[in-house]
């Protein structure tokens, strides 16, 4: 489950990626 804390670390302004 760490890949969900992954993304989580980067930051918010990226907001390319959308969950």
């Amino acid at each position: 489950m760490d890949s969900n804390m992954s993304f989580i670390q980067l930051p918010m302004n990226q907001s390319s990626f959308t969950p």
